[in-house]
């Protein structure tokens, strides 16, 4: 089979968002797709979240709620809080910022893609579904070069269990929703990943197949590919060798692009 190396290679095939260490990171613009016209701003900053819930009030005016936590368990919750301030055209004095907590929160993420904001707002609870918001169309086309980090486990040859880094250059085409990874490793073989990809927000989920140099292959997933405009970022990448191999791989993958 492909040395540890490989192992870490298929962790590239697919494009996503942090450290192996790391927890999901849930900074995008997120909305009920059958709920047009209100939604969540979602920002993050380490393990501390600000959401930004853009709704209306019994009036039918237009509010925005205000909560903010750590994460924890994927899970925040806290107070909803709104603001009213200085009148717009007029000259901004802060002292005029007056914050009211008008009820309290809790923001559930059942994975990388899909949550829910259950609330109790002015005595009147309900609950809203989102998923990240995708306002324009990712491209993750080109040539990169960078390095991924894996962890093995279950292999039948003990030599390839374990944690492996190793540095390689990645070519990425798309026909469609298809997606096709070429994976040149530093010193070892090649892979080759094809599958399909859908956006999420700022994100790329991705599955599919992969076969590498030996008769070695499988199936890959990631749900969490982070695209920008010079790199990409894949975490929570799982790979099962079912060919030349039994094990079960998951892993990061950061590179940064040539073309």
């Amino acid at each position: 089979m492909p040395t540890p190396r490989s192992f870490i290679m298929a962790v590239l095939l697919i494009l996503t968002a942090s450290p192996l260490w790391a927890a999901t990171n849930y900074q995008d613009w997120w909305w009920n797709p059958d709920q047009d016209g209100q939604g969540v701003n979602i920002g993050q900053q380490g393990n501390t979240l600000a959401a930004s819930w853009f709704t209306y009030d019994q009036t039918g005016a237009g509010m925005f709620l205000i909560l903010a936590g750590p994460v924890i368990n994927n899970k925040v919750t806290g107070d909803l809080i709104r603001t009213v301030g200085p009148a717009l055209g007029t000259p901004f004095n802060p002292d005029l910022v007056v914050e009211t907590v008008v009820g309290t929160a809790t923001l559930t993420f059942s994975d990388a893609n899909n949550g829910v904001l259950q609330y109790t707002v002015n005595g009147i609870s309900g609950s809203l579904a989102i998923t990240r918001f995708s306002f324009a169309p990712l491209n993750p086309v080109g040539t990169y070069l960078g390095g991924a980090t894996n962890i093995n486990s279950g292999c039948t040859q003990s030599a390839h269990n374990g944690q492996f880094f190793h540095s390689a250059a990645y070519g990425i085409t798309t026909n469609n929703n298809n997606l096709n990874i070429q994976e040149a490793i530093v010193g070892d073989g090649t892979c080759s990943y094809a599958g399909t990809y859908t956006q999420n927000g700022s994100r790329i989920s991705a599955s599919g197949l992969f076969s590498c140099t030996g008769g070695f292959g499988g199936t890959w997933s990631s749900k969490e590919i982070l695209l920008l405009d010079d790199a990409f970022v894949m975490s929570n990448l799982n790979l099962k060798y079912t060919s030349g191999e039994t094990c079960q791989v998951s892993g990061v993958i950061s590179a940064s692009k040539l073309q």
